[in-house]
């Protein structure tokens, strides 16, 4: 860890302030994930992610496609970049070009399986071909018709609507591109926006600029009217045999029967501006308001409740039901698409296939191998298994490029993803686990533990285990054969026990190092606060943690149980099963008695690799420790992140803390200095076993804690101390410095007022040649700096100099133990290095000042302006 800006340092570097006032970038489009309450206290969940082209693309009409993914229309108004865009359910987004300014509308699945859509500056009707991405215009026969709404009729024919005023008509095509005669609306200069097929087997469709509901039947068209200037917009059917509506200019929702009774619902919120509408897994209706940012949802028996959108000015505008089981959106000005959940929605359904053990990654990928020792992955675009030539009794998912796995005869396999081959790595292991950041560990049939690393194979470890667990780099537990639950700490490289536990029988840990046990059909929760394991309610007898907000139980009769961090409650869901898996993106999938496959449907999700802003966070400082351990300072006030409920939380108790620093495990220290004073500061130390903070002599300005447990700091005139346990004194290394950085294993830099180097060596500090203004330490094998000029650069051990590295230009850098490394630019730009490549991948723009990280799979980005605190994993 390092001091600077982040830590909220007092640096003797004068030439490097703070970025303030007006050069802070635009927004960038964020994957967001928000709990917000019904008024039956049931939640919704909403997660966002960007579109490639972001705001410029005017995402519009969407649509559940044959594939299970969602297509939608991407506008492009004002840049003119029309297309098709397509959204896995892990967020992935595929888009197929269109003639510029064509301005697609809307979009439906045709019968014949291919996908279809209006262009409304195009003047055609669109067949795209999702196996192919094959596009065919049919050019509609009505010049100018400027087509809009669009739906499969109950001919199997596609039909749509003219919405021009010299058109005014309903039509329809055939899936050949056979063209019909367009009917004629009555009503001059209606506007027809949207059309659906109604419970009637006949089409009904919105006329926005008439204030009337049109319907076809035998050949013509009938309306009714409902409120004068009203403007529907959006319709679908509904579960009651009713044709729903939404009034764009009315603020309200609507329904009418066949027979043309009409009934209108005002919407809590005025000048709402209600779109489309559909009708979601709970049997509501689900409409988006694009004036007040919401997705409403309004009752068969008119109860109107709003979830607001995560992203401000979102302009929330088509919704459909995915294949998913969740509701999803386009967010027309900002250039998003929006998935909701609910635990209303969430089902597990059945997977044709058979397996007796499977794995899910972090990034939602899931293999298995069933009881004939046949490995199979599934693929989302097909629905479909794949066999994958070998066999394996074990297989293990960190993410699509991390999947390992042991053979009946204990040897071990990785699956290379170049050569699409099983690759032998030379050892013996009777059980493996990975993590969701590809880190590899392992239990041979002698208890012995093993971790893998690259070019050394798999290297012994100190100690016994009966069980290992991996989240990532830094959350590795195990628990051994008496229960005793371990924590590996990669400052010491060893194996420590986490005090009191004892009689565990399983452990399941996140990818944000929440950890979870099970003793005695009971489930163990890890209180980064009080450093034990805290029993919950409930029988439960198998866990299973993708992070802190997607735990799943099973008890001893296979019944399946949903963690709820709000109501700190186990929450039951219909079924039943014998293993579970859950993975870091939401995903959750398990296998019952008889080996059958299930799939939740409904749940949330969340994007991997991509920032995700945690709303109401307003941080000064953070810190993070190499567990995930994630604590920080708000206006003075201490808070940690809880990763159930993915919100930062003060710490009862706690003095007002400037900066603060996690080692790992609750070793939390601190510095107060107030704002009148001139070095009169107060250090803080957190005892984890009775929640208290002791006051520690000595007056230090800054102060930082390595995983190894070194504390060091600096004072107001820039000498540095470290603190001796031994004495309970803090022990002074001559020497000045303005800023310093402490590794995981301790390994110690830092730099004077006049940007000059100096490393600890031999318990002195050492000049190292070269200048820089900023010094991050992950380990002594992961040192980083950027100098004056915003060049970058890494300590090389081979050669004992530090390496530029070209093309790099950041003003903040951060490195962690396990090598990752990440920065920001000028323009508030993150940046991650790609070992690989050797060059810095660009991962998030306009809103971050600097980021923090515990490990590769934990990381954090902060806005210094307004305090904003996004999570990367």
């Amino acid at each position: 860890m390092k001091t600077n800006k982040h830590d909220s340092a007092v640096r003797a570097i004068a030439s490097r302030d703070r970025k303030r006032g007006s050069d802070w970038g635009p927004s960038l489009a964020l994957v967001i994930l928000l709990a917000l309450p019904f008024a039956s206290s049931a939640q919704v969940k909403i997660s966002e992610y960007p579109i490639p082209a972001g705001a410029s693309s005017n995402p519009e009409g969407i649509t559940v496609g044959p594939d299970g993914a969602m297509w939608f229309a991407e506008a492009s108004v004002s840049a003119g970049n029309a297309a098709i865009g397509r959204i896995d359910r892990n967020g992935n987004v595929t888009q197929y070009s269109l003639p510029a300014n064509s301005q697609p509308q809307q979009l439906v699945t045709g019968p014949d399986g291919n996908l279809y859509f209006t262009v409304a500056s195009g003047n055609f009707i669109g067949q795209l071909v999702p196996t192919s991405g094959t596009i065919t215009q049919f050019a509609i026969p009505t010049a100018n018709a400027s087509p809009t709404g669009i739906t499969v009729g109950p001919d199997g024919n596609i039909w749509f609507l003219e919405a021009a005023p010299g058109a005014n008509s309903v039509a329809s095509v055939s899936t050949a591109g056979a063209f019909s005669s367009p009917i004629p609306i009555p009503t001059s200069n209606s506007i027809p926006t949207t059309i659906t097929l109604g419970p009637d087997h006949n089409v009904w469709f919105t006329e926005q600029g008439s204030g009337k509901i049109g319907t076809v039947r035998s050949g013509s068209v009938t309306e009714y009217t409902v409120t004068s200037g009203s403007e529907p917009f959006g319709i679908t059917p509904g579960p009651d045999g009713k044709l729903w509506f939404t009034e764009r200019n009315n603020s309200s929702v609507g329904k009418i029967t066949t027979s043309g009774v009409v009934t209108e619902y005002s919407t809590p919120t005025s000048n709402s501006a209600p779109f489309m509408i559909v009708t979601g897994p709970d049997g509501a209706l689900w409409f988006a308001e694009e004036s007040a940012n919401n997705i409403g949802r309004v009752t068969t028996g008119g109860s109107v409740t709003e979830y607001a959108i995560p992203t401000s000015g979102a302009g929330p505008y088509g919704i459909a039901a995915g294949g998913d089981g969740g509701l999803w959106f386009t967010e027309d000005l900002v250039g998003q698409i929006g998935r909701l959940s609910s635990p209303s929605f969430e089902t597990f359904q059945n997977i044709p296939g058979s397996l007796m053990q499977l794995s899910v990654g972090g990034d939602g990928s899931v293999w298995g191998v069933n009881s004939g020792q046949q490995i199979y992955t599934y693929n989302f675009t097909t629905s479909q298994w794949t066999n994958i030539p070998g066999d394996l009794v074990q297989i293990a998912v960190g993410n699509s490029t991390a999947v390992w796995g042991i053979n009946a005869g204990h040897q071990i396999y990785h699956w290379d993803t170049s050569s699409n081959t099983w690759v032998n790595i030379p050892g013996a292991l009777s059980q493996i686990a990975v993590g969701a950041d590809g880190d590899v560990w392992g239990i041979n049939a002698q208890s012995f533990i093993y971790h893998y690393s690259q070019g050394a194979g798999f290297i012994q470890v100190g100690g016994e285990l009966a069980q290992i667990a991996v989240g990532s780099t830094g959350a590795v537990y195990g628990v051994n054969a008496g229960g005793a639950i371990y924590w590996y700490n990669p400052g010491t490289g060893a194996f420590q026990w986490i005090g009191g536990t004892f009689g565990f029988t399983q452990i399941s840990v996140g990818v944000d190092g929440d950890l979870w046990a099970i003793k005695d059909d009971t489930a163990y929760h890890y209180n980064v606060l009080t450093g034990t394991m805290v029993a919950t309610p409930g029988s439960i007898a198998q866990v299973s943690v993708g992070y802190g907000a997607n735990v799943w139980g099973l008890n001893s009769s296979g019944e399946i149980f949903q963690w709820n961090p709000q109501s700190s409650t186990w929450v039951e869901v219909p079924g039943t099963l014998s293993s579970l898996s859950a993975s870091p993106n939401g995903a959750v999938w398990g296998l019952n008695s008889a080996q059958q496959i299930y799939q939740l449907a409904g749940a949330p999700t969340r994007p991997s690799q991509t920032f995700q802003i945690i709303p109401g966070a307003v941080i000064d400082q953070i810190s993070v420790g190499p567990d995930g351990e994630v604590w920080g300072v708000s206006s003075s006030t201490v808070e940690y992140f809880n990763t159930g409920t993915q919100s930062f939380q003060a710490v009862s108790g706690a003095p007002p803390l400037s900066q603060l620093s996690v080692g790992s495990q609750g070793n939390v220290w601190g510095v107060f200095c107030p704002s009148n004073s001139s070095g009169a500061c107060t250090i803080y130390h957190y005892n984890v076993s009775n929640q208290t903070w002791a006051v520690i002599p000595g007056a230090l300005s800054v102060i930082q804690v390595g995983a190894n447990g070194a504390v060091w700091g600096i004072n107001a005139s820039g000498q540095t101390y470290y603190y001796n346990f031994t004495s309970g004194n803090w022990a002074e290394v001559p020497g000045e410095l303005g800023t310093l950085s402490v590794g995981a294993d301790g390994d110690v830099w830092g730099i004077n007022g006049d940007l000059q180097i100096y490393h600890l060596e031999g318990g002195s500090w050492v000049n190292i040649p070269g200048s820089l203004v900023e010094i991050s330490v992950g380990s002594a094998n992961n040192v980083w700096g950027v100098n004056i000029s915003d060049q970058v650069y890494y300590w090389n051990t081979a050669t004992q100099s530090w390496a530029y590295v070209p093309g790099a230009s950041l003003d903040e850098v951060w490195a962690t133990f396990d090598g990752a490394v990440w920065g920001s630019n000028s323009s508030n730009n993150a940046y991650q290095w790609n070992a690989a490549t050797q060059t810095f991948n660009l991962e998030g723009t306009g809103n971050f000042s600097y980021e923090v990280a515990g490990n590769d799979a934990n990381v954090w980005g902060v806005n210094a302006q307004s305090g904003a605190a996004y999570l990367w994993w």
